[in-house]
């Protein structure tokens, strides 16, 4: 132990001497962005969302696809987009005749069944065209398991926008044309196919690379343990919950007939989180209905996830350093649940469902 402690004191004392990198070579590197797929999804997904700009980048998609949909219409863009039980696709364009789904692959690959059961979940709109298309870089030559879904590269994407030339027709001044031009030399700085430099605290990581493999072995064990006791602490109290790597669903088994649940969601990993919030959702094409909208007092058919919770709140007061601690955080949550504000949702959604008998 004392050994291991001497060893992570050299490698925090090595990258404190570590100086700031004076060389970055776009946006996302001043940021340290580049390898964080869910700011660039939220990028590409703000990018699309710009009408002039949107456009060129969909039809560039739909040239790269041979698909012949006509981008010239108006759209919606989410991103993080819930679909049900298939989970969250990172983003999804809906029009009056067709929707697209993007998901975004940076370094990783694709999570078991990932875009068959995007692909499932997304052709039950049987009146719309359905486009599923899987980006990721050429240096990460990952395949899509669904054989409907389309493989774009970002440099096949980017090659293509430079085929129409940086200045887009109508594309506004200002930020949305900076944002442009930076996400287009990012894709060739980041995720070109060039042979990758190693940065000096990559160096470090790789010198200590054993021991905090093992201590993350051990953290790893404890977590997974901590967060199945919770789990099973919470289920106790008569809900069920859905775990995913930055959020647990908690609900009822017939909630999910209309993509209602509460959400706790955090940054990093769970346990060492400083703040859990706290979310109820309503979320998918069931939203649309006038009689789900009535019963919940909404005045709009957006999806209410995330970024448009139907309500929201958050702890920040809770640790997991023994039982008795973890027992005040799950009774923390259950009485916020359970709570006028956030139950009141909770018998809306059983007030629908019993009215439509299911």
């Amino acid at each position: 132990m004392k050994d291991f402690e001497e060893q992570m004191s050299n490698m925090i004392e090595e990258i404190n001497g570590v100086k700031q990198d004076k060389n970055a070579k776009c946006l996302a590197e001043v940021f340290g962005i580049q390898n964080k797929e869910v700011y660039i999804t939220k990028w590409l997904a703000y990018l699309l969302s710009q009408p002039s700009i949107g456009e060129v980048i969909l039809r560039a998609f739909m040239q790269i696809i041979n698909d012949e949909t006509i981008i010239n219409e108006k759209y919606e863009v989410y991103s993080e987009y819930y679909l049900g039980a298939a989970g969250r696709i990172d983003i999804y364009i809906e029009s009056d005749n067709y929707i697209i789904g993007i998901e975004n692959k940076i370094w990783a690959s694709e999570g078991e069944k990932q875009t068959t059961r995007y692909w499932d979940e997304l052709k039950k709109n049987k009146d719309k065209k359905i486009i599923l298309i899987y980006l990721h870089p050429e240096m990460n030559p990952s395949i899509p398991e669904c054989d409907k879904s389309s493989s774009v590269t970002y440099t096949e994407l980017v090659n293509k926008l430079k085929d129409y030339g940086i200045d887009i027709p109508n594309e506004p001044d200002g930020l949305d044309r900076f944002l442009y031009n930076e996400f287009i030399k990012y894709v060739e700085v980041c995720l070109s196919m060039k042979y990758p430099e190693i940065s000096k605290k990559a160096e470090i990581y790789q010198k200590y690379l054993e021991s905090i493999q093992s201590a993350k072995d051990e953290y790893t064990d404890y977590t997974n343990r901590v967060e199945s006791w919770i789990v099973k602490m919470i289920e106790e109290t008569g809900y069920k919950v859905g775990k995913h790597s930055d959020y647990w669903q908690i609900y009822k088994s017939k909630w999910l007939d209309i993509n209602f649940h509460f959400e706790l969601l955090w940054d990093g990993d769970f346990v060492n989180s400083k703040e859990i919030r706290i979310q109820a959702h309503l979320e998918g094409n069931n939203i649309k209905k006038d009689k789900i909208r009535s019963i919940f007092g909404l005045d709009d058919n957006k999806p209410h996830g995330t970024a448009n919770p139907l309500i929201k709140h958050s702890i920040t007061d809770y640790d997991f350093k023994n039982e008795d601690n973890a027992e005040k955080f799950i009774d923390q949550i259950v009485s916020i649940l359970e709570s006028e504000e956030f139950s009141k949702y909770a018998d809306y959604a059983e007030q629908y469902l019993n009215q439509s008998g299911i």
